[in-house]
């Protein structure tokens, strides 16, 4: 009798687990439709759902960190973002995406930590994560570690080399370095001929 009592309840807690999960994965993914349809206010429901669920589930918080951040809730997108690390550590895009809610939060250390663990894990963001770290080195009055950022991304050659040659031109600026600012700027009009106004102010 005892082992059927067992048996019978083993079998409880696997089904109510089962549904729970099931539950879940419905709501993230009805989550994501309505995220998709620009319905921020019902996606951000359904995620909800989705982790009242599965407590475990750090696809959901993931999701839930963007839509907050998207409606510029900027304390719970940070919430979120550390509830994804604390579940998946290794994951890159998350701490990248920690560190730049960090920065906007002015939490300049931690944010700076993030992008650095987002280089030495690998994330998504190529030459972004290397913006990001120099601007929050600027931040921290760490004008040389920003420099060499600024260089990192402008090495990879991807869709940031305009960004990257400009915001190190300004960097030059208030350095008083006018005459590598001058060569940034001139790199920035070189990859976009039309940027009128900076080859106005360039001569």
């Amino acid at each position: 009798m005892q082992t059927i009592f067992r048996t019978v309840l083993v079998f409880f807690v696997f089904c109510c687990f089962a549904i729970s999960n099931t539950g879940a994965q419905t709501f993230l993914e009805r989550g994501i439709a309505a995220y998709n349809s620009n319905d921020l206010k019902q996606a951000e429901r359904w995620f909800d759902w989705a982790i009242e669920a599965d407590t475990t589930k750090a696809e959901a918080f993931l999701n839930r960190a963007t839509v907050r951040r998207n409606r510029r809730n900027v304390e719970g997108a940070y919430s979120d973002f550390s509830k994804v690390i604390e579940l998946e550590p290794s994951n890159g895009d998350a701490h990248f995406m920690l560190a730049l809610t960090a920065f906007q939060l002015g939490k300049y250390n931690e944010s700076l930590t993030g992008n650095s663990t987002a280089i030495e894990l690998g994330c998504s963001y190529d030459s972004q994560v290397y913006l990001n770290r120099a601007q929050t080195f600027i931040q921290l009055n760490k004008n040389k570690e920003a420099l060499d950022d600024y260089e990192a991304a402008i090495k990879l050659k991807d869709g940031n080399l305009k960004q990257a040659h400009f915001d190190r031109g300004q960097l030059y600026m208030r350095m008083n370095e006018k005459k590598l600012a001058l060569e940034d700027y001139k790199k920035v009009v070189e990859i976009n001929p039309k940027n009128l106004q900076l080859t106005w102010d360039i001569g």
